[in-house]
């Protein structure tokens, strides 16, 4: 019998390259630890590129920078729009060269052992000694039942869905 064969065989396997996966993989970097960032969108921060055309992030910058990266040329209270900042998050992960599966998602994480982890993802399995769940809570927003919404004539949208006013 042989042994199966992994996309992937790492110390630290992190589901989502938004900024919370990447900035835990600068610090596994600094650490010296291997890792593989597996993201369910094409490219690091895609959450970012589904928010709607009109967001700024109107926090300081510096509480939006990631770890290790040099200032970038925003000014410190600058409003940052969506798409700047998801340009800022493939460009980040480019600079550390940062270990990427992309368009893949995870269907089960499975303990093998006290010390292993199998991950099922669509572009196969990763073997890892932990798993860290950094997808945030825009990965899967919840939608409430309401009585009578599905029958009613009033458009309806989750704000995960929304775009833009001409959207509506």
């Amino acid at each position: 019998m042989t042994a199966p064969e992994y996309i992937a065989d790492v110390d630290v396997l992190v589901i989502g390259a938004g900024p919370a996966g990447l900035a835990l993989g600068h610090e596994l970097q600094r650490l010296g630890m291997t890792f593989v960032l597996v993201e369910r969108g094409a490219a690091p921060g895609e959450s970012w590129r589904r928010m709607p055309d009109s967001l700024k992030l109107v926090s300081p910058w510096v509480t939006n920078s990631l770890p290790g990266a040099p200032a970038p040329e925003i000014p410190r209270f600058a409003e940052v729009s969506r798409s700047e900042y998801a340009r800022y998050l493939v460009n980040y992960a480019r600079q550390f060269e940062m270990p990427l599966i992309s368009n893949a998602g995870v269907s089960s994480v499975v303990r093998k052992s006290d010390d292993e982890f199998v991950t099922h993802t669509t572009r196969g399995e990763i073997l890892s000694r932990l798993v860290v769940n950094a997808t945030g809570y825009f990965a899967k927003p919840f939608v409430p039942e309401i009585p009578g919404a599905a029958t009613s004539s009033i458009p309806q949208i989750h704000v995960a869905n929304y775009r833009s006013p001409q959207h509506l």
